[in-house]
């Protein structure tokens, strides 16, 4: 039976008591106690896997028991974490006066969860307990954390709260979201168990688009990024963007603005699926990795480990997916035409309001991320079409919650 807590939350957002009677403590300890990296069952090696996966096929990515992957975890500097048995994951998120976001995030997250008793919910608060909105936040397993960013702002900011977050992981499995993510698939927190029992990979989550030239895509972002602990862990995490020498920025700098287009060329035009690989495989083969943003030293150090990770589809055309009926599929378009859609498993899996559709922009990025495209009415004639397209297609909770 789901604890005390989350049983009167679900109540209070209009579960039966029947349905909050689903989950089992016992069962989800269980569940979870996988043991760490080692091979997966037969049945998982078939081809056909369901998602991508960077790297298959190649031998250092092979986790086996012994092998390289558990081998270089076994060593990292970290030992046992004594990891809560009533909580599997744990949830991060950077909020800057984002109360409204994660009020809607946690809410979409716990009704559509399988267990919403395994995850434990953290919020680096970057205003440093000025933002009392923060405090109205009501939800089982919270901890709202103040931090300092000392002036830092944008992605060095939100990378500075997730590293002060990151300290109180005692979980096996952490998962990193932005507060504007709608979830769109029931018992999300399953299928994420289920892959990680069954699949050598470290990590499971959404990459930047293609079309995000300079960019890594070969690692989840920190839209939504799902990692193993103790993986995570061994590579001594630092979110923060950007080189870590003047010289290394202001090169990362001359080369965006040499081969990157302004947005209208960028968004409009590399989009297309036969120019956007073509085109951005070969200026990312010449510069590298030049737009260094949130989290790209992790999958840096996780690729020179051979480590893989299991990775979102960027959706195109919403009809090619399964669950997506006539009356929502004109939805689904827009929020993959205008915003970003992900699917897994042929099925819409998540949704990011960041507008791909805006304004006229140089992409005149620094080391304190200044952009130029988009006012205040676009961004929030954006915001309020982004919620009614994901009112018009959010699912049934599972387990028949309404």
């Amino acid at each position: 039976m789901a604890g005390p807590a989350t049983r009167q939350w679900l109540l209070r957002w209009g579960c039966t008591r029947a349905d909050t009677a689903v989950i089992s403590g016992k069962d989800l300890k269980e569940r979870i106690a996988w043991p760490r990296l080692t091979s997966p069952p037969p049945s998982a090696s078939a081809p056909g896997l369901p998602f991508r996966m960077h790297g298959e096929g190649k031998r250092p990515g092979v986790a086996r028991p012994g092998g390289e992957i558990e081998g270089q975890i076994a060593q990292a500097p970290s030992e046992n974490r004594g990891y809560a048995a009533d909580s599997w994951l744990t949830v991060l998120s950077v909020s800057w006066r984002s109360a409204e976001w994660l009020r809607d995030l946690f809410a979409n997250m716990l009704a559509l969860a399988d267990q919403p008793d395994g995850l434990r919910l953290l919020v680096a608060d970057n205003t440093n307990g000025a933002d009392t909105a923060l405090q109205s936040l009501d939800f089982p397993h919270l901890e709202i954390v103040p931090v300092d960013v000392g002036g830092q702002i944008m992605s060095m900011a939100h990378a500075h709260g997730l590293n002060t977050l990151w300290e109180r992981v005692e979980t096996p499995f952490a998962l990193i979201v932005d507060p504007d993510v709608a979830l769109l698939q029931p018992a999300w927190d399953s299928a994420l168990r289920q892959s990680f029992a069954v699949q050598d990979v470290v990590a499971i989550g959404a990459p930047y688009p293609a079309w995000k030239t300079g960019k890594y895509h070969d690692f989840p972002s920190p839209i939504f990024a799902c990692w193993r602990s103790d993986a995570l862990r061994a590579l001594a995490p630092d979110w923060r963007p950007y080189g870590r020498t003047t010289h290394r920025r202001l090169l990362d700098f001359a080369l965006r603005q040499t081969f990157w287009l302004p947005r209208i060329f960028d968004r409009f035009i590399l989009r297309l699926p036969r120019r956007e690989r073509r085109v951005t495989r070969l200026v990312e083969r010449l510069v590298g990795v030049v737009s260094k943003d949130t989290g790209w030293q992790i999958a840096q150090r996780a690729r020179q480990r051979g480590w893989r990770a299991a990775l979102f589809d960027v959706v195109r055309d919403p009809q090619t997916l399964d669950g997506v009926t006539a009356e929502t599929l004109p939805h689904y378009r827009r929020l993959a035409g205008e915003f970003e859609l992900y699917a897994w498993q042929k099925r819409p899996f998540l949704t990011h309001r960041n507008p791909t559709l805006t304004r006229l922009d140089f992409n005149l990025w620094t080391n304190r991320n200044v952009l130029i495209y988009q006012n205040r009415d676009d961004q929030a004639a954006k915001t309020a079409l982004w919620r009614e397209l994901v009112a018009a297609v959010r699912p049934a909770p599972p387990h028949g919650r309404v």
